[in-house]
């Protein structure tokens, strides 16, 4: 509700300005914070839809701009940092739409490539949009496509400059690489965001059997920097299935320091659990759940804690613990219905 009040007085403030040409930009940032408004409340067609308007808008003043013979002259070949922003957040919509529309994956691509070609003198946006285009890869199948478009978002350029390929190759060492440079140049949170990438894809790969996850984790169990500054650890902690309680959330500060460290203890476990190690797996959705239900004001948060939550006990029945799991069911109904 306080983002939906404070997007409302920039929609005033914003109208105060005045029927400018130099206001079309604040205008076009204002409809990016309503999208993301929507995506953060799980309504991911309609924040596609405000940014596919904006994003045809944009590119239709940017035709404009090449039609015309004096601007051509100075600008032959214009792009816009703000038309790339544009086409982040449509991506970052369609990314939630594509499990259930695999269809949108061919013009994902196509304005993934455009976005692409906004920033050739920017290497933190390029950085962003490659690590969006890596999980468009996951989310289609491509496991190692989506790995080599994260570890060039990373290098900034393969070997011969190419576009990632599915069958291109990649080896155990081009892994330990990747993840020694993330370590060695990045700070704490950026290995967090680049390690939920890579486990986003493993998590996916192990979902479907394909033996690359286990490549992955192979590499990964080697990291002992990044699994240490990501509280993942080789030997797993006993598991505790009573200690979560869904009921003691709080309403004090926000939940949102956390991110990305949900997903990363979320994945880890479905990972684990996909390998039959139920066991291994109950601490980390443990760690996970415990994070949603801390702070009851984060929704996003805790909307994705009941998902996380649903996952731990279905981890819970194929390991044969149907007591605890059915314990775990019914507190989780009281909490979606409440």
């Amino acid at each position: 509700m306080s983002a939906r009040r404070t997007l409302e007085t920039c929609r005033i403030v914003q109208k105060e300005l005045g029927d400018c040409l130099e206001e079309v930009f604040s205008y076009y940032q204002l409809q990016e914070k309503e999208a993301l408004l929507a995506i953060s409340e799980f309504d991911f067609e309609h924040g596609s839809k405000i940014m596919k308007e904006t994003c045809h808008s944009f590119q239709t003043i940017l035709e404009a701009v090449e039609r015309d013979e004096f601007l051509k002259l100075r600008f032959p070949d214009i792009r816009s940092e703000y038309l790339g922003d544009a086409l982040c957040m449509l991506l970052y919509a369609e990314m939630f739409l594509q499990r259930t529309h695999p269809e949108r994956y061919p013009k994902l691509c196509e304005l993934s490539d455009l976005a692409l070609k906004q920033y050739p003198d920017e290497e933190g946006e390029l950085e962003r949009h490659r690590q969006y285009r890596s999980r468009i890869e996951a989310e289609q199948g491509n496991y190692r496509s989506a790995l080599l478009w994260l570890i060039l978002a990373k290098t900034e350029r393969l070997e011969g400059n190419g576009v990632p390929a599915e069958d291109s190759p990649i080896s155990e060492d081009t892994i330990e690489q990747f993840l020694d440079m993330v370590c060695d140049t990045e700070p704490k949170i950026s290995c967090q965001y680049y390690l939920m990438y890579y486990l986003l894809i493993m998590a996916e790969a192990a979902n479907v059997g394909d033996p690359f996850a286990d490549l992955m984790h192979r590499v990964l169990l080697k990291q002992e920097r990044l699994c240490s500054i990501s509280e993942l650890k080789k030997e797993p902690e006993e598991p505790d299935y009573l200690e979560i309680n869904i009921k003691s959330v709080q309403r004090e500060i926000s939940g949102i320091s956390y991110h990305p460290m949900e997903v990363i203890f979320w994945k880890y476990a479905s990972y684990l659990m996909k390998k039959e190690r139920n066991e291994a797996a109950f601490s980390y959705y443990k760690k996970a759940v415990l994070i949603c239900f801390k702070y009851k004001n984060y929704d996003q948060l805790y909307i994705t804690g009941i998902g996380i939550e649903a996952e731990r006990i279905y981890c819970m029945y194929c390991a044969g613990k149907k007591i605890f799991a059915e314990k775990a069911f019914t507190e989780l109904l009281i909490r979606v219905n409440e």
